[in-house]
C-alpha cells in the first residue's frame, strides 16, 4: 500500500511539476530560453550532487562489484536491443524524419530525467549502477546516434563526449572516492543530498517549457504515435522480460527499465537543426513521447516495484 502510494505521488510531482513550467513559460514569466539554463542547472549541479552523495552511501564489496559487472553486461545488451531496432524498424520513413527516429530508438532521456527518477524511486545503490547504464548509452548516442545525422562517426569524439558528460563523470568521481575510501564531510553531503532530491522535479519543470512553445495541433501523427509505443513499451518491454528471463537481480531489472522506458533525448531538436534535419518533426517527438510518458513512467514504476 505504502508503495502504491509513493508511485501516485511521484505521478502527481511529475504531473505537477511539468504544468508549473508550462504555465510560468505560457505566461511568459520564464524566458524562451529557459529551458536551457534549467537543463544546464539540472546536469552540472543537480544531478552529479546526487550521483557523488550516493557513492558516500556505499561499501565496495564484492556483491556490489558483482552487481556492477552484471549490469554492464545488461546495458551493453539493452544498447544492442535499441541499435538493432533503430537500424530495422525506420528504413521507410522519409530521409527526412528518419535520422531523428533511428536516433531517439537508439537514446532516450535516461541522462537526466531517467537519472532523477532512478534517484527518486530506487535510492542510493541504483544511482551508483544507472552510472554504468549511462555512460553505454552516451558512447551510443554520440557515435552511431548522432551520425544517423552526420552520416559520419568520430570514434575519439564519442568517447571524449561520453567521459565528460556531467553524470558520466559524476559517476567516475563517485566511485574513485569510493574506492580510495575518502569521505565527504557530512554537512557538504547534506547540502549535496538535499539539491539531488530536486532532480526529479526541475526535470519536469523544464519538459512544461519545451511544452509551452509547442503546437499541440501538430503533435499527432501515426508516425510519431509509433515511435512512442516503440520507444515507452516495447522496448522496455524487452529489456524487462528479458532479464526476467535470466533471472537477474531485482534492483538491476529495476535500473534497466526505468532507464529505457524514458521519452526522446530533449537534446535532439538541436542536433537535428545542426545538421539539416526536420527539427520541427524531433521537437513534436519529444514532447509528444513526453506527455506518454507520464503516464508510461508510473506504470514501469509499478511493475518494477510492486511485482
Amino acid at each position: 500500500m505504502y508503495a502504491l502510494v509513493s508511485l501516485l505521488n511521484l505521478q502527481s510531482l511529475m504531473m505537477i511539476s511539468c504544468l508549473c513550467g508550462f504555465i510560468l513559460r505560457r505566461f511568459n514569466k520564464l524566458p524562451s530560453d529557459s529551458h536551457i539554463v534549467l537543463s544546464n542547472l539540472i546536469l552540472y549541479l543537480i544531478l552529479p550532487c546526487g550521483i557523488v552523495s550516493s557513492f558516500q552511501k556505499m561499501e565496495l564489496t564484492k556483491e556490489l562489484i558483482k552487481n556492477m559487472e552484471v549490469s554492464l553486461i545488461i546495458a551493453c545488451a539493452a544498447q544492442g536491443l535499441s541499435i538493432l531496432l533503430a537500424f530495422v524498424l525506420w528504413n521507410k520513413k522519409s530521409t527526412k524524419i528518419k535520422p531523428a527516429l533511428k536516433c531517439g530508438t537508439v537514446a532516450s532521456n535516461s541522462g537526466s530525467l531517467g537519472t532523477a527518477m532512478i534517484y527518486s524511486v530506487l535510492g542510493a545503490e541504483a544511482m551508483v549502477y544507472s552510472g554504468i547504464f549511462n555512460l553505454i548509452l552516451r558512447l551510443a548516442l554520440w557515435s552511431i546516434g548522432v551520425g544517423f545525422f552526420t552520416r559520419s562517426t568520430s570514434i575519439k569524439k564519442s568517447v571524449r563526449k561520453a567521459f565528460t558528460h556531467p553524470c558520466v563523470f559524476s559517476t567516475i568521481a563517485g566511485l574513485m572516492l569510493m574506492i580510495l575510501r575518502i569521505r565527504i564531510p557530512m554537512n557538504l553531503l547534506e547540502i549535496m543530498e538535499q539539491l539531488g532530491s530536486g532532480s526529479t522535479m526541475l526535470c519536469m519543470v523544464s519538459i512544461g517549457t519545451i511544452m509551452a512553445e509547442s503546437n499541440p495541433g501538430k503533435l499527432f501523427s501515426g508516425t510519431i504515435l509509433e515511435y512512442s509505443f516503440i520507444r515507452l513499451l516495447a522496448i522496455p518491454g524487452m529489456v524487462y522480460a528479458g532479464c526476467r528471463l535470466f533471472s537477474a537481480d531485482r534492483l538491476l531489472t529495476a535500473v534497466a527499465v526505468l532507464l529505457v522506458c524514458m521519452p526522446m533525448p530533449v537534446l535532439l531538436p538541436a542536433v537535428a537543426e545542426q545538421n539539416d534535419g526536420d527539427y520541427i518533426f524531433t521537437s513534436q517527438c519529444v514532447v509528444f513521447s513526453t506527455l506518454l510518458a507520464l503516464i508510461t513512467i508510473p506504470l514501469w514504476c509499478a511493475l518494477i516495484t510492486l511485482v
